[in-house]
């Protein structure tokens, strides 16, 4: 194994047995003849990659899709189906914190058991011991009986024991979100600490804006397969996409014939590339094919590729079956003609259903309130380029269209929209009467679309915007149609600020002149006709 190499995964699988009861895994374990009961599932597949020493890593992906098989399996916790990883360096896990503890013996003991469980001597666990019990900050509870403590208490030592053990290689399962806030900020920066002395960090996190700040690379995964690996910005918005839609765009986790015979050629769409492979290399295993097949067609002039379907279609119209020009294709983005059609195709349609339940950025555990007299049947987000996109970056300025059928007449209509924290903290919140915005009375049976433009100057993270139609009357605003957290959007880090809102400001030294006196700040807001 190369010395530069801290962990190598080659074409590791793995497979589970499943029974629907504990009555058939008896039933297939005693049976004469040997009889099958369960059923397989292959939580990892043909996994294969490489982290360099000193590199930090993040894996992401859906709920399910082998990452913490996976840590498993290169912890040594579980042994693969079939192939091998090979491990440079000593290994401290934070997976199941506190996996092995002894209830009945003290927080110190359960400290020796851990540290002689990872191959440490009793001296080199000694010296450690003040560093843990200071770290953990338990007090006195740190030589009584693990079974005493809190649940609190109890993560917060198996934390202490498994990052205090000078690890070569650490990995990361969401364990740095334990304890109150503050033991929080300290495990944050003991993370840190362990970057800046270039050990190698395998770092399994949902939150996007971590894997992003902290990584040098990302892997995807997805149904116990390496989706892509790369740039963990573009990752983390792959994830994203499979998170919120189910799909990436323009991308086939499986090779699909999409054109066979085409002027002696078959046409294979697979990841973001479209491969025309000659029919002379005979039928292919779409099921089996690998990056290295491509690669090796490629070499031998037996295919072109593209990023589409038509641009391989041109590339073969301009070839012979001798003289073949490959060209390397990467991924396109919908022209802008296309893209405007989302939007002109949104003013037109008429909604005779609740479309909202369709965009990608919809959130379906929304709370409504309705008295039927109209309602929300459809919205569209538009950011830069972008229409209805599930991440948007800080500070972006973003369109919301809402569009709206009122089954009766409403005389003195209000639109608004709120911006909430995951937690539900109010943010913002506007409407047409706070802004004295007139708005035109509506009759039965129309359809009206309203515009909300604003910059989303928030901190990175999930955002929750509500949607609402109501009628202003004397006594108070009366909800026609509100939909609270109707939408969810990752606020993806541009700039850096701390807080909740980014509010722009601007920093300047205030510096003597040639006679020794201050000069008078200048107005930096001067010119800007914002309210």
């Amino acid at each position: 194994m190369d010395k530069s190499i801290a962990i190598a995964v080659e074409g590791v699988s793995k497979k589970f047995r499943l029974f629907n009861s504990p009555k058939e895994r008896l039933k297939e374990a005693l049976h004469p003849f040997k009889k099958r009961y369960h059923r397989e599932f292959w939580a990892l597949n043909d996994v294969s990659f490489e982290v360099a020493k000193g590199a930090t890593v993040g894996i992401v992906g859906r709920n399910g899709s082998g990452k913490s098989t996976l840590l498993q399996v290169i912890c040594s916790v579980l042994h693969p189906t079939s192939g091998k990883v090979t491990v440079n360096g000593r290994i401290s896990a934070l997976l199941e914190l506190g996996a092995g503890f002894n209830p009945e013996l003290t927080g110190r003991a359960n400290v020796f058991l851990h540290g002689t469980v990872m191959g440490l001597s009793r001296d080199e666990v000694k010296k450690r011991i003040p560093l843990i019990e200071d770290f953990a900050d338990i007090g006195e509870f740190f030589d009584q009986p693990v079974k005493t403590y809190s649940s609190g208490m109890f993560v917060r030592l198996a934390f202490a024991a498994a990052i205090n053990v000078d690890p070569d290689i650490l990995i990361v399962d969401e364990a740095l979100a334990v304890g109150d806030a503050k033991f929080q900020y300290k495990c944050f920066n003991k993370f840190l600490d362990f970057q800046r002395e270039r050990k190698t960090i395998l770092f399994v996190s949902h939150s996007t804006e971590s894997i992003v700040k902290h990584c040098d690379y990302a892997i995807l995964l997805e149904k116990g397969r390496v989706i892509e690996n790369g740039n963990p910005k573009v990752i983390t918005d792959y994830y994203l996409d499979l998170l919120f839609t189910g799909q990436i765009a323009g991308y086939a986790t499986e090779p699909v014939l999409t054109k066979e015979d085409y002027k002696g050629f078959n046409i294979v769409h697979y990841k973001f590339k479209f491969t025309g492979f000659l029919n002379s290399l005979g039928h292919i295993e779409l099921h089996t094919l690998k990056e290295t097949d491509l690669k090796g067609h490629i070499a031998d002039h037996k295919c072109v590729i593209g990023s589409s379907e038509d641009d391989v279609r041109k590339m073969i119209d301009l070839i012979t079956a001798t003289e073949l020009s490959v060209e390397q294709g990467k991924p396109t983005k919908a022209n802008d003609k296309e893209a405007m059609n989302d939007l002109e195709r949104f003013l037109k349609e008429t909604a005779e259903v609740d479309n909202c339940i369709k965009r990608n950025s919809y959130n379906k555990n929304e709370y409504r309130i309705t008295d039927k007299r109209g309602q929300i049947v459809d919205y569209l987000i538009v950011c830069g380029d972008k229409y209805d996109p599930v991440s948007i970056k800080c500070g972006s300025l973003i369109d919301i269209y809402l569009k709206a059928r009122f089954s009766q007449p409403v005389e003195r209509i209000i639109y608004g929209f709120a911006v909430k924290t995951l937690d539900g903290i109010l943010i913002h919140g506007n409407n047409t009467r706070f802004a004295k915005h007139p708005v035109s009375a509506v009759e039965a049976h129309q359809v009206r679309v309203f515009k909300f433009s604003f910059r989303m100057n928030v901190l990175a993270g999930d955002v929750f915007l509500d949607l609402g139609v109501a009628e202003k009357i004397a006594s108070e605003d009366k909800p026609v149609d509100v939909r609270y957290g109707l939408i969810h959007l990752i606020v993806q880090e541009e700039s850096i600020f701390t807080g909740m809102v980014d509010l722009q400001p601007v920093f300047e030294e205030i510096k003597e002149d040639e006679k020794g006196e201050l000069c008078s700040p200048s107005d930096p807001f001067a010119g800007d006709s914002s309210p």
